[in-house]
């Protein structure tokens, strides 16, 4: 086990340690932390809705105004496929170490950041969704395309939780990062390691998907929107799996994640 270290102070507006209070106001402790504590957090999640959204429009519109029926899942994925869903830990590694050593559960720490994001996206994956169709005319499709939003959104958070205690660093700022070049292979290896996961999810957790969702609907007409309930119980099961594997990790290997979060990389 790492050696304690001096306590840690508090920001003004960070949360307490998850192990105090009830859950619902820690996790709204974090989502008031995450307003207005976290704003390079929220800086980067606008930064890549931008990217996501020029780039969906460059390649999804057409003249003829067709967009693709999953134009706003991609954005969601976009937006999810990078260290502020794959390394929840790393910039909060020494607030993450001091729970962990009061015996609060990896899991319920993940399941609060976890719910922290989904809070702050899914509105957003809404609005995107219906001003989408109501500008096709294809309202009837809402339904589905939301649940399906709602697959993208749990199935990436479910990747995001397993690379976040696989592979944590901390952000350091690219003049000290310069300073220590022993970390240059690892801070590559995180950087690309969102794009592999990406590639991942769409030619190999997509199609497994999408041949799951027909076994249930081959042979019937089935309406848009139970095939997007289909995708998002897949997403859920998905994702607690996702927490168990989390849970198992964070007793058996309690200090090798210990020591992953306060290395210096």
């Amino acid at each position: 086990m790492v050696e304690s270290g001096p306590p840690i102070k508090r920001k003004s507006h960070a949360p307490p340690s998850p192990d105090e209070g009830h859950f619902a106001k820690q996790f709204m402790y974090e989502l008031n932390w995450t307003w207005f504590g976290r704003k390079i957090w929220l800086v980067g999640i606008a930064f890549n809705l931008v990217i996501a959204l020029a780039w969906t429009w460059y390649t999804d519109y057409r003249v003829d105004g067709i967009v693709r029926a999953n134009a706003v899942a991609g954005i969601v994925g976009f937006v999810l496929s990078d260290p502020i869903n794959t390394n929840q830990l790393g910039p909060e590694a020494d607030r993450v170490v001091q729970f962990l050593r009061a015996d609060v559960s990896l899991t319920r720490i993940l399941l609060i950041k976890n719910m922290t994001l989904a809070t702050v996206l899914v509105p957003l994956v809404i609005v995107l969704s219906l001003v989408l169709r109501l500008i096709l005319g294809q309202q009837g499709s809402v339904p589905g395309d939301i649940l399906h939003e709602v697959w993208v959104v749990v199935g990436w958070i479910a990747l995001g939780n397993l690379a976040s205690i696989w592979a944590p660093y901390r952000p350091f700022s690219f003049k000290r990062r310069f300073a220590m070049p022993s970390t240059w292979a690892w801070w590559a290896f995180v950087l690309v390691l969102p794009y592999l996961m990406y590639f991942m999810w769409a030619f190999g957790l997509n199609p497994v998907v999408r041949g799951i969702v027909s076994l249930f609907t081959s042979g019937r007409t089935s309406t848009n929107w139970v095939v997007g309930f289909i995708q998002a119980v897949i997403g859920i099961v998905l994702v607690l799996i996702a927490y168990r594997i989390c849970a198992v990790y964070g007793r058996r290997k309690a200090d090798r994640l210990e020591r992953d979060l306060l290395k210096m990389r």
